[in-house]
């Protein structure tokens, strides 16, 4: 069965809205007002942001193919490296895992405070992973010189496996404003696991299980690739890239 054969578009069209969020241009989402004007129009820094934000067009995919029970293709997936798929579906179980999470907190959401600040579940993932995305570009060309290295990924990805896995949120109350959305699905997930084990078992568990899975490819995979921003002796900045955990650097360019 084609793609076409399955009418997408008669999809949720919630769904289908907050799918969009993920495959929104660039510009739209970076918008941190640290980050130079027009960041991602032409050169090396287009480069760098078309491939660190590979990943979220797959989750766009990714998200259609576990919903429709598999019948929906991914463009482009067979003629994918055996490494670039498994990367890439441990990503997007993470992706899937968390839409699951939401739908099953976003009732319970209301109760924990007061009026829910979001129409449904598919508002909630949507302004996410949103602000995920913008947040993952803003790392790499920080003009405070921020990098997102694979190897300190991991491991701040281990710290937060350890605390969910204590029922504990990750997110001190300090960051919870900028991590908003991540910060009330891990207050309400965690309150409800404690107390309900069907939710512990069929949603909080798998979405720790696929969290898991993505910071194992992170740490072993040659797919994910830390991309990083130095500052030369004259000042210009210049853009790397390293695979795994490997030290050898390569330089980015236009």
């Amino acid at each position: 069965m084609n793609n076409e054969a399955l009418k997408i578009t008669d999809l949720d069209p919630k769904l289908l809205t907050a799918l969009a969020t993920i495959q929104q241009p660039l510009i739209i989402v970076t918008s941190d007002p640290a980050l130079p004007e027009g960041l991602i129009t032409s050169g090396v820094r287009k480069s760098v942001a078309d491939d660190a934000l590979k990943h979220w067009d797959f989750a766009f995919h990714y998200i259609l193919y576990r919903w429709t029970n598999r019948k929906y293709k991914i463009p482009g997936y067979r003629k994918m490296k055996s490494n670039e798929r498994k990367a890439l579906n441990a990503w997007g179980e993470y992706v899937y895992a968390t839409l699951n999470l939401l739908i099953q907190c976003h009732p319970r959401l209301k109760k924990e405070e007061g009026e829910n600040p979001y129409t449904d579940a598919f508002e909630w993932f949507g302004k996410m992973m949103s602000n995920k995305k913008a947040i993952n570009i803003s790392m790499i060309f920080s003009p405070n010189g921020l990098e997102c290295k694979n190897n300190e990924e991991y491991k701040q990805g281990q710290l937060i496996l350890e605390s969910l896995r204590s029922y504990i949120n990750p997110i001190p109350i300090e960051l919870a404003e900028k991590y908003l959305h991540d910060y009330r699905m891990f207050e309400t997930s965690i309150f409800t696991a404690n107390i309900f084990d069907e939710f512990r078992q069929k949603w909080w568990m798998p979405y720790i299980r696929a969290y898991a899975a993505l910071n194992r490819e992170i740490r072993n995979g040659t797919y994910w690739k830390s991309l990083y921003r130095k500052t030369d002796a004259a000042g210009q900045d210049k853009y790397f890239c390293r695979l795994g955990r490997g030290n050898r650097e390569v330089e980015l360019k236009g």
